[in-house]
């Protein structure tokens, strides 16, 4: 599918990242959707969704989200990571790390979303991170960055606080998260972490269970969690009846109050 085909267009499109895909070589990319306004303009990285097997980056409502937040003077960013990583796709850090952390691992939380899969996603979004910074001042966002995602893509983001630094990644930053029926698969978390979540879940979500984060929260007085019995799976509405621009004016609050840019 072309970029033409799904209407509103990225206004840059770059490669990141050369990396292994089950053994193949393969060039991970990035959409960089500009804020449109005067002034300093923040920016967020969304992380898609798929289940660590399928998902895009070139996707309706990424076009849609992307149309409210640029209108709002926000950036928004959608970058590539890699689908049905196997072990050998993952550098020796990693591989040690997730071997070490299944002693670790939450019997509640589905299997295929902690495996090599899940790894090589974090990898993807760690260098992703450091990679966006270096290009801050070609791009002209502000603040720090803001990162969110939902299932899979909120598990990375979850992953890149929480697991990252226990793993002893370098990584990049963020000013905050914002999760949507995402969760963190281990019981061991790292110490003194600052930085702010804002989770949004179903406490009956067939899929990525709700308790994970319900116990990451009461653990971390920085994560702000909301539940809704009527959100579904992934999305960043309390239920299919809230109003587009009450869903879209939470997140943008959240990435105004994480980056610490009033964007006009």
């Amino acid at each position: 599918m072309s970029v033409a085909e799904v209407g509103y267009q990225p206004d840059i499109i770059e490669d990141f990242r050369h990396a292994n895909v089950r053994g193949k070589p393969t060039s991970l990319s990035m959409h960089y959707f500009k804020g449109k306004g005067a002034g300093p303009s923040p920016v967020f990285v969304w992380l898609h969704s798929g289940g660590f097997k399928t998902g895009r980056i070139l996707h309706k409502n990424h076009r849609i989200m992307a149309r409210w937040l640029t209108a709002s003077n926000i950036s928004v960013v959608f970058p590539e990571y890699r689908l049905r990583s196997r072990p050998r796709d993952l550098t020796n850090l990693s591989r040690e790390g997730l071997e070490a952390m299944k002693a670790y691992a939450r019997p509640d939380f589905p299997a295929n979303f902690r495996g090599a899969a899940a790894m090589a996603a974090l990898e993807d979004a760690v260098a992703f991170l450091a990679w966006l910074e270096g290009k801050r001042d070609e791009y002209g966002f502000s603040g720090p960055i803001v990162l969110g995602g939902s299932s899979a893509g909120a598990i990375t983001a979850l992953n890149v606080v929480y697991l990252a630094p226990l793993l002893e990644m370098t990584k990049q930053e963020v000013g905050g998260v914002i999760s949507c029926s995402g969760g963190y698969a281990y019981s061991l978390t790292p110490p003194l972490v600052t930085t702010p979540v804002f989770a949004l879940h179903n406490p009956s979500d067939p899929r990525v269970p709700s308790q994970p984060i319900i116990d990451l929260a009461s653990k971390n007085s920085t994560i702000e969690l909301m539940l809704s019995d009527q959100n579904h799976h992934g999305s960043w509405s309390l239920s299919p009846n809230e109003a587009r621009h009450k869903a879209f004016a939470r997140m943008i609050g959240k990435v105004r109050e994480f980056s610490g840019v009033n964007a006009a």
